[in-house]
């Protein structure tokens, strides 16, 4: 793209991926080093168990299908941890299988973030070390504790932007691979496959090729029979997602003391999915690339911390890029105005929900409303900004109609 008049040199200049680099880089030591220092907090374990089980032919669900509690994904992601269990094997070390996961999963969020951002108009996508810092922010917790919702985030984000591209085959395939990761990415599949018609088909094979993955590997009677517990395992986990100390709406309700019966969260759930499908339907119908892809990944976050029914104070790692993002938004268009600094106080009170929130909960309760109060803030922010874009689109993708710098910078 040629530079028209108006815009600055330094617009057209790709962001500088040293200090993104040194951002991610600080906040994986930090996390490894916490990992290493108190392993007994981790969870990746669950997955390792997972594989070396799956590897043997014993059942993967034993413990989670009764207590609710352990391995809670789909047999495919066992079987993508063999990896990362052969390194505990080979180098005898516990923790070796653990650290590697944490590398590689922060690794590829850290590409993947910078792959999203690098969609966006100038000059917007030269606020990587902005979206790198909240990413890095909301995502220490998660790293910590080695939960595959790093690697979820990040393939979510790299379907999105292949899909952005018109590269469909390649966004089915990532979004098969998060499915396999974590069943979370169902939302994204449905969401994709009932508003883009390009990817249903392509959809439809990625989740039969993932569902047929497993029999590749093991006989079929055994895949069969995980595949049934597998399913009393969600089953028992949704039960238990219906209790009030996860941080979700309607754990955040409870410590308010609005109790949400079992069934009307299950209908308030359905009735948010169908807000969010019309949402994304129309961010495509009224909005040019790459807007669809970042209200798309947007409202699929928001609805997944919100609505899960097991969402974590970790979870909120998904939540870091979308911030990030939109964090960076309000930079490019106001500076160091209010709202900046606002969006950057709710980045904090995200991040920091259980430290901060714990000082303001009484004993015996769970420090868990701290976080989805602030996504709940944060979401009647982007509805408003979601409005202001559709009604009226200001800052059009790669600046190819804009008068000058200033009114470039008008989002």
């Amino acid at each position: 793209m040629s530079a028209t008049p108006h815009q600055k040199v330094s617009e057209l200049r790709p962001a500088d991926w040293r200090p993104v680099a040194l951002i991610y880089g600080i906040a994986l030591i930090i996390g490894l080093a916490v990992f290493l220092k108190t392993p007994q907090r981790s969870v990746s374990f669950n997955y390792e168990f997972a594989a070396v089980d799956w590897w043997q032919g014993e059942s993967l669900y034993a413990e989670s299908s009764q207590s609710g509690h352990g391995f809670l994904y789909l047999p495919q992601a066992g079987i993508l941890h063999l990896p990362f269990a052969a390194c505990t094997y080979l180098t005898g070390w516990e923790s070796a299988g653990d650290v590697v996961w944490r590398i590689v999963s922060w690794t590829v969020l850290a590409i993947s973030c910078w792959r999203f951002v690098n969609l966006l108009p100038a000059p917007l996508n030269l606020q990587q070390w902005r979206v790198a810092l909240i990413t890095s922010l909301l995502g220490l917790s998660c790293l910590r504790i080695g939960q595959s919702t790093i690697l979820l985030t990040a393939t979510l984000m790299l379907s999105f932007e292949a899909w952005s591209q018109a590269r469909f085959t390649r966004a089915a395939v990532w979004l098969g691979l998060a499915v396999a990761i974590k069943p979370l990415a169902i939302v994204a599949v449905l969401l994709l496959g009932a508003t883009s018609a390009p990817m249903r088909l392509r959809l439809l094979i990625s989740m039969i090729v993932v569902m047929l993955f497993p029999f590749a590997t093991q006989r079929p009677d055994y895949v069969l029979q995980q595949y049934q517990d597998c399913r009393v395992m969600l089953q028992t986990a949704a039960k238990l997602g219906n209790e009030a100390n996860w941080a979700q709406l309607f754990g955040m309700l409870s410590y308010f003391g609005i109790e949400t019966p079992a069934q009307m969260q299950t209908l308030l759930r359905v009735a948010a999915a169908v807000i969010a499908l019309g949402l994304v339907w129309w961010g495509m119908q009224k909005l040019p690339a790459p807007w669809p892809a970042v209200w798309l990944l947007t409202w699929t976050v928001i609805y997944l911390m919100l609505f899960n029914p097991r969402t974590e104070n970790s979870t909120y790692c998904m939540l870091g890029p979308v911030l990030g993002i939109w964090l960076a938004e309000a930079f490019v268009r106001t500076r160091y105005s209010s709202i900046t600094w606002f969006l950057c106080a709710l980045a904090i009170t995200t991040a920091a929900s259980y430290e901060l929130g714990k000082f303001l909960t009484p004993i015996g309760k769970s420090a868990n409303w701290l976080a989805p109060l602030s996504c709940s803030i944060i979401t009647i922010y982007l509805m408003s900004r979601f409005y202001q874009s559709t009604a009226q689109p200001l800052f059009e993708p790669q600046i190819r109609r804009a008068p000058s710098v200033r009114s470039a910078q008008r989002v």
